[in-house]
């Protein structure tokens, strides 16, 4: 029955979309009108609907012959805006040139999207779930479902109208979009578009405009979050403070030993005690906190892991870095550490990473909690974004708690789940679909 469901409707979106494109407004009523009218003239004796019939027919006939001359021909080039945020629309720019020997009037541009059918995987694994279903037949027939995962993966974009240009003229015009969710879309070109004379339909034409944008996390205002803790030695410390600039601690003078640097000898000493004496300092100690993000979350519950991709961007994009370090762990394949601040790394690199992190299905959660504890002796605090706190994340957060490392850790949750007793003061529950009212709280 699944399978059916699936067909049939895959079939169906595939026909209401091009009809869509290809019909105006008008065009739908002439649609209507036409079938009607063919279905009451099968009895021509009884009923004068068929005269209807073959007029509509024939205005069909010319409106089809029509579209073949009113097809634009024009190329476009697209300026995209360096990122954009998942749910929130962005503006750019087209610019475009007439290559036909007509002005180029009434013409519209609009992007070739790849088609976002779901796969049968996803649709039957949503079943009782994502169910958007108005009506009882949309239930039955799973169109509720499908509709919620048409918009949760497409790129919703506006046809934008382009003001005349003559034969060889090039124009501007502004279009508009708002990215479904997070990750790289690939935009493999543009279609213009344009009524023919009855308008009744749109003509079109392709034009190649191969382009990428990257769709950042949706992020969320965050409250002032004190992480309490001291300034730990870190190795390489004077190469981590290279945009504040070298701010070593002097330790005092020694001999030379094969191997220092040139530059650390004292050259006043050296011509003092006629051998080669060298300046010794000691790395610098700063603040450095861990933002760790927990992509093993379970089948059934990717809902949770983006909320969590979110609420991991908020921080990164919050937590001042200027006089600190952030890390960011994360396990996929492998194990990943990326470092912001202090001339390190700038917090956008950190966005780019979050906006194409995926969930972990090959590997433990063990091997993050390794990942963190292996670095602890470093870090001055440490923020945990859970989708789940079951026994191996509380061991996790407690063993960071039992190295003197101050915790806090934000769980992710479903309307259904109430916070325990048992998680203590340091965990705080995050529901889906508040996420900013919880991030809000100090």
């Amino acid at each position: 029955m699944e399978r059916l469901r699936y067909a049939s409707l895959r079939w169906g979106t595939g026909l209401a979309e091009r009809l869509r494109l290809r019909l105006t407004p008008a065009g739908w009523l002439a649609f209507g009108g036409w079938a009607v009218a063919g279905a009451m003239s099968v009895d021509s004796e009884r009923s004068a609907a068929y005269m209807i019939f073959s007029l509509l027919s024939g205005l069909w006939m010319w409106a089809l012959a029509g579209i073949w001359f009113f097809r634009p021909r024009a190329r476009a080039v697209r300026k995209l805006p360096r990122y954009a945020t998942a749910g929130e629309p962005f503006v750019y720019r087209w610019s475009v040139l007439n290559d036909g020997d007509s002005p180029l009037r009434g013409a519209r541009l609009r992007e070739r999207l790849p088609r976002t059918i779901p796969s049968y995987a996803a649709f039957r694994s949503t079943a009782g779930r994502f169910d958007e279903s108005r009506t009882a037949v949309e239930r039955v027939s799973g169109y509720g479902r499908w509709r919620a995962l048409m918009r949760r993966a497409a790129v919703a974009t506006e046809a934008c109208l382009l003001p005349d240009a003559g034969p060889g003229e090039s124009v501007e015009a502004a279009a508009r979009a708002v990215p479904a969710r997070r990750g790289r879309i690939d935009l493999s070109g543009a279609v213009f578009e344009r009524v023919e004379s009855l308008g009744l339909l749109r003509s079109f034409s392709q034009c190649p405009a191969a382009d990428h944008a990257l769709v950042l996390p949706r992020r969320y205002p965050v409250g002032r979050l004190a992480l309490p803790g001291s300034r730990r030695y870190q190795p390489g410390g004077v190469a981590l403070a290279s945009r504040i600039g070298e701010s070593p601690e002097f330790i005092g003078l020694r001999d030379y030993r094969p191997g220092d640097p040139l530059r650390r000898i004292d050259w006043k000493s050296w011509a003092k005690e006629g051998k080669p004496i060298v300046r010794e300092y000691r790395d610098e100690q700063f603040v450095r906190h861990a933002l760790v993000l927990d992509t093993f979350a379970a089948p059934g519950r990717e809902e949770h892991f983006e909320e969590a991709v979110s609420v991991a961007a908020s921080f990164a994009a919050t937590v001042l870095t200027q006089e600190s370090l952030l890390d960011l762990l994360f396990v996929v394949d492998k194990a990943y550490c990326v470092t912001a601040g202090r001339g390190v790394g700038s917090a956008a690199r950190m966005l780019e990473v979050l906006a194409g992190v995926e969930r972990c299905a090959a590997q433990s959660f063990s091997v993050l909690s390794v990942s963190v504890l292996r670095r602890a002796a470093t870090l001055t605090g440490c923020l945990l974004v859970l989708t789940d706190y079951d026994a191996s994340r509380r061991e996790m957060l407690e063993s960071l708690q039992a190295l003197g490392i101050p915790v806090r850790a934000f769980v992710i949750c479903d309307s259904t789940t109430q916070a325990e007793s048992s998680w203590g003061p340091s965990v705080r529950r995050i529901e889906i679909g508040r996420a900013a009212e919880g991030l809000a709280l100090p």
